[in-house]
């Protein structure tokens, strides 16, 4: 049977299609193979500089330990890391601490509170002159420290009982701080106003003086203020918020460790010092949510001028 014209046609058109792929496919796998030669030279090139590169890190690393940090590599360890982090600042504000410097560093935080009361007044709406006038602990009379000090609720569950990360009390003066650390988890229900009563209750002058006498430290890993803080202003206003990570509006935990580091006398304290200053820095964990959203801006300005 003789082929149409019709067939003839379209057996001429795949005949030249076939040849047509074959010869994109035989191109497409010579441009492949180049640019894999291609890319193989440029690695080999790099190889000397990376190489170049791991020895002068080795060698760093030898001499500095650029990599080393005891928070990074051990707190991961401990179930508590909240917990252990209380523990070291409670140690390091007792004057008998193992670290052997004395009243140093509990001054360094005094310095901190008394920098910030002004910031905290004008926040708070209560006049910047009362601020200055607030009475603060004496710099040189005996303390007591405490941690996971306990205490029975009033205003959560009455009758049930809390406790504060650290607790500074001044005996004489009838004085005390407390301390409450939230590098990462959030607040309790009323939390702070229940640490606020539990701390006045220990006062035993009349109440205006007895608020004069109580100091809530809220160290707060994202740098935000408290949301249960007493509602009354002169209470709120005593009640102050330390970024860890050091911020252009109030002292923080990193700035009163660099202060602890400034008049520090030892040289392996210091070195510790600045392992938790550098374990601050580069957590992302203690950036604030701006700080957070600038960073992802920057990364994606980047990404479109790539």
């Amino acid at each position: 049977m003789e082929s149409s014209p019709l067939d003839n046609r379209l057996t001429d058109f795949f005949g030249r299609l076939d040849g047509a792929v074959a010869q994109s496919r035989r191109s497409l796998a010579s441009q492949a193979e180049a640019l894999r030669d291609r890319l193989r030279h440029f690695f080999a090139g790099l190889k000397p500089a990376i190489d170049v590169a791991h020895s002068a890190q080795a060698e760093l690393d030898r001499r500095l330990a650029t990599q080393f940090s005891i928070f990074d590599d051990f707190l991961h360890f401990i179930h508590k890391k909240e917990n252990t982090l209380s523990l070291i600042f409670r140690n390091l504000l007792d004057p008998k601490g193992n670290h052997g410097q004395g009243r140093p560093f509990l001054d360094a935080l005094l310095d901190e509170i008394r920098e910030s009361m002004d910031h905290a007044k004008r926040r708070s709406g209560v006049d910047g002159q009362r601020a200055r006038s607030i009475e603060m602990p004496s710099a040189h009379a005996d303390c007591r420290l405490y941690t996971e000090y306990g205490f029975v609720k009033k205003f959560t569950k009455k009758g049930d009982r809390g406790s504060i990360d650290i607790v500074i009390e001044w005996p004489a003066s009838k004085y005390w701080i407390g301390i409450e650390n939230k590098p990462w988890a959030g607040e309790q229900k009323e939390q702070i106003k229940e640490y606020f009563a539990a701390l006045l209750d220990k006062v035993p002058s009349g109440p205006a003086t007895a608020t004069d006498r109580v100091l809530i430290l809220y160290f707060s890993g994202k740098g935000t203020d408290p949301t249960t803080a007493p509602e009354e202003l002169e209470k709120r206003a005593r009640c102050i918020t330390m970024p860890y990570r050091v911020t252009h509006f109030a002292p923080s935990v990193e700035g009163w460790l660099r202060r602890c580091r400034a008049t520090c006398e030892a040289e392996r304290i210091r070195w510790f010092l600045a392992e938790l200053e550098d374990y601050i820095q580069k957590d992302v964990r203690f950036r604030s949510e701006s700080e957070l959203d600038h960073r992802q801006e920057e990364s994606s300005d980047e990404e479109h001028s790539i």
